[in-house]
């Protein structure tokens, strides 16, 4: 019984490979006789056609890049916004561990920007007298 079965699976592989050349060779026949012939002469007596057929090609390859380039963009950005996104998260922790819930956040944030600005005056007066005295 299995014999019979691999001669059947072998006949029928063999006649789909037969049907498949056949095609195939049909096609190529098809194409050399009346399809490269006529596209040949459309071209060669209507250069504006060859122009607007390159246009077209170049216009699919452009799109087609920037697709691929829109994407990559598009992850870049996204990848970017969770970055800042888990930056947000770990500073609110940070600030929640070493400040308190408590604290008035105008008020730390204010005396902070104002500590800021008092060394960053003291830091420009120093190197002011340091550059007069010279």
């Amino acid at each position: 019984m299995s014999q019979d079965v691999r001669v059947m699976l072998d006949y029928a592989k063999s006649i789909a490979v037969s049907l498949l050349s056949k095609a195939y060779i049909q096609g190529y026949v098809l194409t050399e006789q009346y399809i490269l012939p006529t596209l040949r002469s459309l071209l060669s007596n209507h250069p504006d056609v060859a122009s607007l057929l390159l246009l077209l090609i170049t216009l699919y390859v452009s799109l087609l890049v920037l697709n691929t380039a829109s994407r990559w963009m598009y992850s870049i950005i996204m990848s970017l916004v969770r970055l800042f996104f888990m930056a947000a998260l770990v500073l609110g922790a940070v600030w929640v561990v070493k400040v308190g819930r408590g604290e008035d956040i105008v008020k730390t944030v204010g005396g902070g920007m104002q500590w800021t600005m008092d060394k960053g005056r003291q830091y420009a007066w120093a190197a002011a007298g340091q550059v007069l005295h010279r």
